[in-house]
């Protein structure tokens, strides 16, 4: 189906299969089951809920700054592709936000030609996974943030991924808190469990 929303805001409610909904002024929408695609004139809208499937947000025009932070929970969900297009739009999230858009499929995916995203992925234990298929990918241990290498990317804070020199460096002793045991461990293994909150002071 094509729906289209109109500045007067609108309730929008897809079918079955892809959708194409066109969101313009104060629109809720509702896509259903299918991959939709859903195109984003404005930011006015009050909700996006993609539903079952493989759905896109597209961001049309240039200049916007769509802040998931700033939104109310809930706003965008079931949304796993924002597409930021090729007019330097940008896309501001936290880590919560990536429950709320992939809450089913747990990986989403930020495309475009140009843009910025920033995205505050501290305290959730991230880690830079590099470069995979043209995206710059984060991984967590239930989700994963893939970011187009076109786009400008400012993340806080994913540790990056040891790489082999690293694991080859000397190792050292590390005495990990309310364990009974100590851990001989190459110096860079604990990059590797970035994902831990806090790390284990080291005691030579």
């Amino acid at each position: 189906d094509n729906i289209a929303g109109t500045a007067m805001g609108e309730s929008l409610v897809g079918g079955r299969g892809g959708d194409l909904i066109t969101l313009k002024g104060a629109d809720v929408v509702y896509a259903g089951a299918g991959d939709d695609d859903l195109r984003v004139e404005d930011l006015e809208f009050v909700r996006a809920d993609g539903g079952a499937g493989e759905d896109t947000l597209r961001l049309f025009g240039g200049g916007h700054t769509l802040d998931l932070t700033a939104r109310p929970d809930g706003d965008v969900v079931d949304v796993e592709v924002i597409d930021l297009g090729g007019a330097d739009n940008k896309l501001v999230l936290a880590w919560r936000d990536l429950r709320a858009l992939a809450p089913r499929a747990h990986v989403v995916t930020v495309t475009g030609q140009s843009g910025t995203v920033e995205a505050d992925l501290k305290g959730a234990g991230f880690v830079d996974g590099g470069i995979q298929d043209g995206f710059h990918v984060y991984t967590h241990p239930v989700y994963t943030l893939r970011i187009a290498e076109a786009l400008q990317a400012s993340l806080a804070r994913a540790a990056a991924q040891p790489t082999a020199a690293d694991l080859a460096r000397p190792h050292e002793l590390w005495i990990v808190p309310q364990v009974e045991h100590l851990l001989v461990v190459p110096a860079a293994l604990p990059r590797a469990f970035a994902w831990l909150d806090a790390r284990a002071p080291r005691q030579r």
